[in-house]
């Protein structure tokens, strides 16, 4: 064999990537490249003096007072903000009288008073006012409730952490809003205060987003990465904190930390990378080439002391089919081993940029230096005030993201597998790991309690929840013992395990996941494939291994099973606002299909269904279940059509025991199901009247023309077999219906073999109609 030749085992993608790499100039052991000591000591600012406030004389004085240390005056203007309120409530309200008009409000507002910037954005903005109004002496007033444990008001009080304050200009209707107090710590306040300072930049307020990675690395033990991870493929290597050399595209021969960008592409060309211009980007990526989302994430990076960002479109060679597979199936490892995401929230395209055009001060919390305190440990806190975000504004607590980046179907698995993202809001930024969430609002973070996120958290710690029947059994054990009065009964309907928390998890993702936009409706199991594989990591033990087949977990079989396109009929209440909202968007209506040409995957996944919402409803609350299916694994079968395992499928057969019950269907829109006797199947004789049916259920179909060609001609009715999936004693109320047993609607596949294929869901009224179906074996495809 010829020296020269590339051994066979290389393909020759791996070749021309070989060749690429010896010809960059990068020198790819940098010297460089150890962490930030920011990250093990945290952001020095204990010596940096505390910047002067931003705030007029008014909001200097602030004070909040009870009703008996205000003049008559007052307590009738502070009455009118209160008509209807008992006079023991009224009472209790303190009360602090600001700026004489809305003139005055707004002018200092204009002038920089931070305080007054804060009340006139969220209470009075948006509001329209006539002169008169505008210029009318009724003065702005400020309220705050006393505590539940504060039984009387004391000279030296002050307000507590989380507590609201009210907005009102006397007597009107219009302009009430609430702002919120914090107690923050003194290094933060410095921070907020560098923030709050009229020059201060964008770029100077990633001294906020470096204390909190620093906070991360200090103090969150299961956020420390304490091996360096395994790098991706290539990287951007952006070069030196100055910028004094161009960002690079590199083969990393070292281990250390990097970054990655979740972003929009958009409609406009971005900078990509392809066989021709391989090598040129290997030498150098002129910053005025790439997009300004780009150079923001390469500014970002370097602010942070990084060498090092992975860019999709950068890293991955878009025109080469074999690199979009081989790269796709790595993403789970990309966005787990990276120090932390970038996400570029509120930018619909690669030229809006990371960075919000409103100045930081908007969305900084405004210190009151008239209020403060220090705990017995000598530890200082500062009062300041902030704006109270929106739900969706705190984005990671909620399905319902805020931004374009969160219409993306792509992006689902880059946020629940990245270790932890800074997300550039219209808001400021907001930052997430598996401890805290914290936003430019609320810096010092918000309760754990409030994230349920199971399958999230469990792939950011590291968990994993077997399927052993004694880990089970402990499981139940212990929330009984939590819960001592619960019976039996109470146990099978409030207890889950672990294990199905996440099984809910990964079906309500793919709800959530099937409302949001792709570009290729053929990458919806690639786009999930990072996610899946994190999601087999936490189900798998040394015990088992959890598989995975075309978007289906095999060991939750029965549930994952009963999915179906029929929002009327199911939907899962958690995601029913993002329907409404996309039907308000007034998009197309497309048809319910399932394209043989198209495959994907086999009918009985939701994989298989073109361009087309799903919901599991009901069936993971408690109560559902039974043993009606039998998987047998040995005899299953699936093809994957790439060389990702958890990408599309070319064929599968899955192979299960259970029933098959024949029915009889009338009807189109919303079809009945019929029982089939032997006394249907004869043949009636002259003036015989036909025996009547009897109404077992309804059918649910996948797609609007399911059963064309299954239909008898006379009747125009169909035969289809049912096979019972999952069941509740108690049966579950579906409009004015009730049905006990969710079954599989089947027909064969024509092809003589005895396989069968999925058309829908069929919902059985009662358990009896299969008390004397034998049990069989039946392959779906």
């Amino acid at each position: 064999m010829d020296s020269q030749m590339p051994p066979s085992d290389v393909t020759p993608l791996e070749e021309f990537m070989r060749e690429g790499s010896k010809k960059s100039e990068l020198v790819h052991r940098n010297p460089d490249c150890t962490d930030p000591p920011y990250l093990k000591v945290g952001d020095p600012v204990f010596n940096v003096p505390l910047l002067p406030t931003t705030l007029c004389d008014v909001c200097r004085s602030i004070r909040f007072l009870p009703l008996s240390e205000l003049s008559d005056r007052e307590i009738l203007k502070a009455r009118t903000c209160y008509p209807d309120q008992t006079l023991w409530a009224f009472n209790r309200i303190l009360f602090s009288f600001h700026q004489p008009s809305l003139e005055a409000l707004y002018k200092s507002s204009e002038d920089g008073c931070h305080c007054c910037i804060l009340i006139w954005k969220n209470a009075f903005a948006e509001q329209d006012f006539s002169p008169f109004e505008f210029c009318a002496h009724d003065p702005i007033i400020l309220d705050h409730s006393l505590g539940m444990k504060e039984v009387v008001w004391q000279p030296g009080w002050f307000p507590g952490n989380g507590n609201y304050m009210g907005i009102h200009h006397a007597g009107k209707e219009y302009g009430w809003a609430q702002l919120r107090f914090l107690q923050v710590p003194n290094p933060m306040t410095r921070i907020l205060q560098n923030n709050a300072n009229r020059p201060s930049s964008v770029l100077q307020n990633l001294r906020l987003a470096k204390r909190w990675l620093a906070t991360c690395w200090v103090n969150h033990p299961k956020c420390l990465q304490v091996r360096i991870p395994l790098m991706p493929t290539r990287v951007i290597d952006v070069g030196p904190s100055d910028g004094s050399r161009s960002p690079r595209l590199c083969t990393p021969y070292v281990q250390t930390r990097y970054l990655t960008l979740s972003h929009c592409w958009g409609p406009y060309q971005i900078a990509t990378t392809t066989t021709a211009n391989f090598d040129d980007r290997c030498k150098s990526i002129p910053m005025e080439s790439l997009s300004k989302t780009f150079q923001d994430a390469i500014l970002v990076t370097r602010q942070f002391g990084m060498r090092y960002i992975w860019i999709d479109s950068l890293c991955i060679i878009q025109d080469s089919k074999e690199d979009w597979a081989k790269e796709s199936a790595k993403m789970c490892a990309v966005y787990k081993n990276a120090l932390f995401t970038i996400a570029a929230s509120r930018a619909s395209s690669g030229n809006d940029g990371l960075f919000t055009s409103e100045k930081p001060i908007l969305h900084t919390p405004c210190l009151l230096p008239q209020y403060g305190f220090s705990t017995k440990g000598g530890n200082q806190f500062h009062i300041h005030l902030t704006r109270d975000p929106e739900p969706r504004d705190l984005g990671f607590l909620k399905n319902d993201l805020k931004g374009p980046l969160y219409d993306r179907a792509w992006v689902l698995q880059e946020e629940k597998l990245s270790h932890a993202t800074l997300a550039f809001t219209e808001t400021g930024m907001t930052w997430e790991c598996s401890y805290s969430m914290v936003t430019s609002q609320d810096p010092e973070g918000m309760d754990d309690n409030l994230r349920q996120d199971y399958l999230k958290y469990a792939i950011k710690l590291g968990d994993r929840h077997s399927r052993m029947p004694s880990v089970l059994r402990k499981e139940r054990d212990d929330f009984k013992a939590q819960n001592p009065t619960y019976d039996e009964r109470m146990l099978k309907t409030q207890f889950t395990s672990k294990r199905t928390n996440i099984y809910q998890e990964w079906s309500d993702t793919v709800e959530l996941y099937l409302l949001r936009k792709i570009t290729h409706p053929s990458d919806r199991l690639p786009a999930l494939s990072g996610l899946a594989e994190a999601t087999k990591e936490v189900l798998s033990d040394r015990f088992s291994q959890e598989k995975y087949v075309g978007g289906m977990w095999l060991y939750d079989l029965a549930r994952q099973l009963v999915w179906t396109t029929s929002v009327t009929h199911f939907h899962s209440r958690k995601h029913m606002h993002l329907h409404q909202k996309r039907a308000l968007e007034n998009l197309p209506k497309k048809r319910r299909s399932r394209p043989p040409e198209l495959y994907k995957a086999p009918t009985w996944s939701w994989a298989s269904m073109h361009e087309t919402l799903v919901s599991w409803g009901m069936h993971y609350w408690g109560g559902w279940g039974g043993d009606w299916i039998k998987l047998l694994l040995g005899k299953t079968e699936w093809t994957p059509g790439s060389s990702n395992p958890y990408g599309n499928l070319s064929s599968a057969a899955l192979c299960v025991e259970g029933m098959l019950l024949s029915v009889f269907v009338i009807g189109k829109d919303d079809p009945y199901l019929y029982d089939i006797t032997p006394a249907h199947l004869r043949e009636t004789s002259p003036g015989e009247e036909p025996p009547k049916f009897v109404n077992v259920g309804k059918l649910i179909l996948d797609e609007e023309k399911s059963l064309e060609g299954f239909r008898d001609g006379e009747m125009g009715g169909a035969i289809v077999e049912l096979m019972p999936v999952i069941s509740n004693e108690d049966g579950d109320q579906n409009i004015d219906y009730k049905w006990h047993v969710t079954c599989l609607a089947l027909v064969k596949t024509g092809l003589g073999d005895g396989r069968f294929r999925r058309v829908g869901l069929g919902l059985v009224r009662d358990l009896d109609y299969f008390h004397d179906v034998d049990r069989r074996e039946i392959v779906l495809v």
